[in-house]
């Protein structure tokens, strides 16, 4: 379980942001088989693998509570504070990631 509150901020109101998590691998490899870079391996970091919205953004409120499972394909997760704007996605405001095994960030 991951607790987290984000502490009010006076330059939006509530609903004008929305909390989401997401999970990623830490890391993958792609060996490149055709092509001038064949032979060759590409290293990514941090793919996302899911995209979960856990509501909106409420100034004042409890702290969120939610599962953040560790992801078995050594994966991890942030949580995200994300603007909304006329009901589209807008910048990120705030990003942690979320506590692995003994609390370190994941």
């Amino acid at each position: 379980m991951l607790f987290r509150s984000v502490e009010g901020n006076q330059a939006f109101t509530n609903g004008d942001a929305e909390v989401v998590l997401v999970r990623f691998k830490r890391r993958e490899e792609t060996k490149i088989r055709a092509g001038e870079n064949r032979g060759k391996v590409l290293v990514n970091h941090h793919i996302v693998t899911g995209f979960t919205k856990l509501g909106p953004l409420v100034l004042d409120a409890d702290p969120l509570v939610f599962d953040t499972d560790p992801d078995p394909s050594d994966g991890g997760c942030a949580v995200l504070v994300q603007a909304r704007a006329g009901g589209l996605p807008g910048p990120i405001l705030g990003a942690a990631l979320c506590p692995g095994p003994g609390g370190k960030a994941s």
